[in-house]
């Protein structure tokens, strides 16, 4: 059994992968950076038998990684094989100017959406703490990650409104065309903005690869955003002859990237 950890920005997640059928336990379990209490109860309730590796990226401080290690110790979990940007996979190339400095989850989210996209371009759109936009294109014997956008992600937005003026309130408000008061204006705005900048990459990476990418989406700001980021592409359906995607949702797109890598170390 390895245990796989996904430090994010705000939130700690783990899973399992079974390294006897090779393939990832439908467990997940995800804590925010305040309270990583839940990590023992989960650890104590899901390890049947003494884990025999660990693997993880984090993106939080290395204070964190720290406490999330000392309990996966106290479990008799071997010490945790931290990925990072540059990690190799042989079957995805990293075109980042300096390959260590990509984000490690958006490196291993990649080789987890990899497989659901075999011949395909794709965009992954993680609308987390950051928004961000990858564009992953095919290349011989599997794929390129051609690099991508860092957006604030909708509740960093919200917040900054709220913060740093004096009548904003943080407050969602509905989606509208054409906001006739100020907490629908917010909401519509962010979620435009987030759209925009997904269908923006989304056209520049049907020039690169000279087809229509598929989308695959993820993280908490779901709920911001994925009306808005239908109701667009649906409007375009009715202006252009391009084959527009549907979005697709993954839960743990960085976990399942965290699971192929273990198979390969197991």
């Amino acid at each position: 059994m390895y245990v796989l950890i996904d430090i994010g920005n705000t939130r700690v997640k783990m899973g399992l992968l079974d390294t006897d059928s090779h393939s990832r336990l439908p467990l997940t379990l995800a804590c925010p950076h305040t309270d990583l209490s839940p990590i023992a109860t989960w650890l104590t309730q899901h390890l049947s038998s003494p884990a025999t590796g660990a693997i993880g990226v984090n993106v939080a401080s290395e204070a964190l990684a720290a406490q999330v290690q000392a309990l996966l110790h106290a479990h008799h979990v071997p010490s945790i094989q931290w990925q990072t940007g540059d990690t190799p996979c042989q079957t995805l190339l990293n075109q980042y100017q300096q390959p260590e400095r990509l984000g490690s989850d958006r490196w291993v989210s990649a080789i987890g959406l990899q497989p659901h996209a075999p011949h395909s371009a794709f965009l992954h759109v993680s609308f987390g703490t950051a928004t961000t936009v990858d564009a992953i294109v095919p290349h011989a014997g599997g794929h390129e990650f051609k690099g991508g956008l860092i957006l604030p992600g909708p509740q960093l937005m919200q917040l900054a409104l709220s913060q740093n003026t004096a009548r904003l309130d943080a407050i969602p408000g509905a989606l509208q065309d054409f906001p006739d008061h100020t907490t629908a204006a917010i909401s519509s705005g962010i979620a435009a903005a987030q759209a925009g900048a997904v269908m923006r990459q989304w056209l520049i990476t049907l020039e690169a690869a000279g087809h229509a990418p598929l989308l695959f989406c993820s993280g908490g700001g779901r709920s911001l955003v994925e009306a808005e980021l239908e109701q667009t592409l649906h409007r375009l359906h009715h202006v252009t002859t391009l084959s527009l995607p549907e979005p697709v949702w993954y839960d743990t797109p960085t976990l399942d990237g965290l699971a192929i890598l273990a198979n390969r170390l197991a």
